[in-house]
């Protein structure tokens, strides 16, 4: 499908899980597809919701393929998250592509149709762009770290009673000049001699006008 502007990279990291492979990662103007596959033998249904392999449940291959277009959707931009489809490619299946849980069930003879009928999500230079940095992402040697909530936690008890402690010590010390020191000492001084004057004046004056004391 590289004609059609589809590019596909294969048995990459899955960000986060170091002992963990995405089948495919296909990127073309209908978006960024994450793909998961399974061969089962026997008959594939969708019923009330869960897929079926004969009578058995396969909730967990849905939620796979579901996890893994999610931690490549981590990785991107916020304008190309909503580019990211989970899809679960089904050996020889031919039926009509349904979703489930989040992912898309397909037939892996019906998988290039399915993707050519997907509205255009992205530009040329969009997929070019995202095929390099998925490519050196997902491609290296070491598969990449996931941000996850554990940065987010708010700090232990200990930490906290550290940074109580860290701002007590920080807190502000009144420096006093020394020329300060002496002004306000001169004026408490005159303040003083002035309360002084004013008592005396004051005591000179009720002696002034009291009734003398008999025998004095």
């Amino acid at each position: 499908m590289e004609p059609e502007g589809w590019t596909s990279v294969h048995d990459v990291h899955w960000p986060g899980r170091p002992l963990a492979n995405i089948d495919h990662v296909v990127v073309g103007p209908g978006g960024v597809i994450v793909v998961h596959t399974e061969s089962w033998a026997g008959d594939v249904s969708v019923t009330d919701g869960e897929l079926r392999v004969g009578d058995q449940v396969r909730t967990a291959q849905v939620a796979r393929a579901s996890e893994a277009a999610a931690a490549v959707t981590a990785l991107l931009a916020p304008r190309h998250r909503t580019a990211v489809r989970a899809v679960l490619c089904l050996g020889d299946r031919s039926d009509a592509a349904v979703t489930v849980a989040g992912a898309t069930l397909v037939g892996r003879t019906v998988l290039p149709g399915h993707l050519r009928a997907l509205p255009p999500r992205l530009t040329p230079a969009e997929v070019s762009g995202l095929v390099q940095y998925l490519g050196v992402r997902l491609g290296g040697t070491q598969p990449p770290e996931m941000l996850t909530t554990a940065a987010l936690r708010p700090p232990t008890r200990a930490a906290r009673r550290r940074a109580v402690r860290a701002r007590t010590d920080l807190r502000p010390v009144t420096v006093t000049h020394p020329e300060a020191g002496q002004r306000s000492g001169s004026r408490a001084r005159s303040a003083f001699l002035r309360l002084l004057v004013v008592a005396t004046t004051v005591a000179a004056g009720a002696t002034a006008f009291a009734a003398p004391l008999p025998g004095f």
